[in-house]
C-alpha cells in the first residue's frame, strides 16, 4: 500500500531497459582505441601495462574530454574569425606567429622572463 503511493507521489516506475544492444562492430573498435591508449600511455609514461590498462575507462574519459574542448575552443575560434573584418589578416598574423615561436624554439633562444 505504501509502496503505491510513493510510486504515485514520487513518480517512480518500474525500470525499464534502455539500453540496447551494441553493435559488433562498435564494441570491437571501441576495445581496440581503449588497448591502443592504455598501450600509448603505458609507454610514454612507463606505467605497468596492468595498471594503463585498469586505467584505460579514465583514459579514454580524459581523452574525449580533451578532444571536446579542442572541438569547442576550435570552433569558437573559426566563428571569431569569420566574423572579423580582415579573416585573412587574422589567420596569416596567427600564422606567422606560430612560425616564429618554431623558429625561435628551434634556434634555441630563451626569451626573457618576469
Amino acid at each position: 500500500m505504501v509502496s503505491r503511493v510513493l510510486r504515485r507521489v514520487v513518480g517512480l516506475h518500474p525500470a525499464k531497459d534502455n539500453v540496447g544492444l551494441v553493435r559488433v562492430r562498435i564494441a570491437s573498435v571501441s576495445l581496440a582505441v581503449a588497448v591502443v591508449l592504455a598501450l600509448v600511455v603505458a609507454w610514454a609514461y612507463e606505467v605497468p601495462l596492468e595498471r594503463a590498462i585498469v586505467l584505460a575507462p579514465a583514459l579514454v574519459f580524459g581523452v574525449g574530454l580533451v578532444a571536446a574542448v579542442g572541438v569547442l575552443l576550435l570552433r569558437a575560434a573559426i566563428e571569431s574569425i569569420r566574423e572579423s573584418g580582415h579573416p585573412r589578416l587574422v589567420v596569416g598574423t596567427i600564422v606567422a606567429l606560430t612560425a616564429l615561436g618554431v623558429v625561435l624554439t628551434i634556434l634555441g633562444v630563451d626569451l626573457p622572463r618576469e
